[in-house]
């Protein structure tokens, strides 16, 4: 999680760009030891549309990206591709199950003699 800088040092910063005529960020950034200039842009263009209220950090302000829309329903291209998936679940079933047997018997035997098979 990055740093969260005031509303009054953000202020601070965007005078000094504007003081100075400085039309990038990274002497700025620089200037302020702030890690990215990409802070000082946003906050200039935060500035420039909304003003002061736009340096404000809203609080649990999270970026999320969209998630796609799930109607429901799958769309079978091709029969043979979910016969074929089918397949394959029932063999990792039955994959799974051998293991799990195999590490049962492998706790029984390590409970009698004190060694293992498996890790």
């Amino acid at each position: 999680m990055g740093k969260h800088y005031s509303t009054e040092f953000k202020f601070q910063v965007i005078q000094y760009v504007l003081n100075h005529q400085m039309g990038g960020g990274r002497e700025v950034a620089q200037f302020f030891s702030i890690p990215t200039h990409a802070s000082v842009v946003m906050w200039l263009q935060r500035f420039e549309k909304c003003g002061i209220n736009g340096l404000i950090r809203q609080p649990n302000q999270k970026h999320t990206m969209a998630k796609p829309k799930f109607d429901g329903s799958l769309k079978v291209r091709n029969p043979n591709d979910i016969n074929e998936l089918l397949r394959r679940i029932e063999y990792l079933e039955a994959e799974n199950a051998c293991l799990k047997k195999l590490k049962e018997l492998d706790e029984k035997k390590k409970r009698k003699k004190g060694i293992s098979l498996m890790p």
